[in-house]
């Protein structure tokens, strides 16, 4: 399955939009990983970067103003600078979304490491369309490495096969670290 959309439209030809094709939720300002790469661990942003949770209210409110558009956003990611997963409302907030109805796809980009049978299927079951896997490294040495973070390499692959063997309507996309590649 090919990630490029046949169906896209050429900008210049349908600006202004009456609704954004587009919308980027961040609900977690905290990550797990330390990875060398990432500016959420970079001094000279720390600052300006806000380490929070999205509360649950503004979440709801930003649902609830996006069905003031005329027509539904194509698709509306979960994604930032923290690890989506962190967050314990994220299942609650795919279903949110889906049951509001103000997008066609819902779609989370996480490092994967959090992931378990019970979030998958929570994740499944709540309609999302698209899981991104960053994979940061492919061994515990190298693991700890790029992302600082002590994994069962073992555990964290079956925590992703077992999303994949269960995904029904999501598709399932694995990004891996160019660090990675030897």
């Amino acid at each position: 399955n090919n990630m490029q959309n046949n169906k896209r439209a050429c900008l210049g030809q349908v600006v202004p939009l009456s609704t954004p094709y587009v919308v980027v939720i961040e609900p977690s300002g905290y990550c797990n990983l330390k990875c060398v790469f990432c500016p959420i661990n970079d001094e000279k942003y720390s600052n300006a970067l806000k380490k929070s949770f999205m509360d649950k209210e503004i979440f709801l409110k930003i649902i609830n103003d996006l069905k003031q558009f005329t027509e539904r956003i194509k698709i509306i990611r979960l994604i930032g600078n923290g690890e989506p997963l962190l967050n314990s409302n994220i299942i609650e907030m795919v279903k949110i979304i889906k049951d509001s109805n103000v997008a066609e796809m819902v779609e989370i980009t996480t490092n994967g490491t959090l992931l378990n049978e019970n979030i998958s299927l929570g994740l499944i079951d709540a309609g999302l369309d698209i899981l991104k896997i960053s994979v940061e490294a492919l061994t515990k040495i190298e693991f700890k490495k790029i992302a600082k973070y002590e994994i069962d390499i073992e555990k964290y692959r079956k925590n992703i096969e077992f999303f994949y063997n269960n995904k029904k309507q999501c598709q399932v996309y694995i990004k891996i670290n160019n660090l990675a590649i030897k």
